[in-house]
């Protein structure tokens, strides 16, 4: 069942995206606005998530790709065990990004709802983070 949560989030959050409107988020009762933003030609969008159940701790991820009109191409997702939120999302990138190198995506836009991921991971100073799973997104990158 948890991997069909993650699919009908992900398909929750295309239709948001592709018409553009407001959705309730999954993690408050605070609305969001969910606003999908085209690749540049030749390169797909990465959108990821990761998220822990309250009750089990158990954290999952999922992610779709779509090219820059917004076709999709692919999704994932699993359960990857107890971690905190925070940790939940940058798997999400990092397994989101190993997945488009093994599907020969080249040029890769990570779209993710935790801004303060996307902030660790384009810190200049991030070759020097001590989280080593900051370090492997940035490997990657490179």
């Amino acid at each position: 069942m948890p991997f069909l949560t993650t699919t009908l989030f992900w398909v929750r959050h295309y239709v948001a995206a592709d018409s553009k409107r407001q959705w309730q988020s999954m993690k408050s009762n605070i609305p969001t606005l969910v606003q999908w933003h085209p690749a540049p030609s030749r390169w797909i969008s990465l959108n990821t998530d990761g998220k822990v159940c309250p009750s089990s701790r158990y954290a999952q991820l999922g992610g779709l790709f779509r090219d820059s009109r917004g076709s999709w191409l692919h999704g994932f997702g699993h359960l990857i065990g107890i971690v905190d939120a925070f940790s939940a999302k940058l798997w999400a990138i990092y397994d989101g990004l190993l997945l488009a190198w093994q599907l020969g995506f080249g040029f890769v836009q990570v779209q993710s709802d935790c801004s303060r991921a996307i902030s660790v991971i384009k810190a200049t100073d991030v070759i020097n983070n001590s989280f080593a799973l900051v370090r492997s997104i940035l490997n990657l990158c490179q």
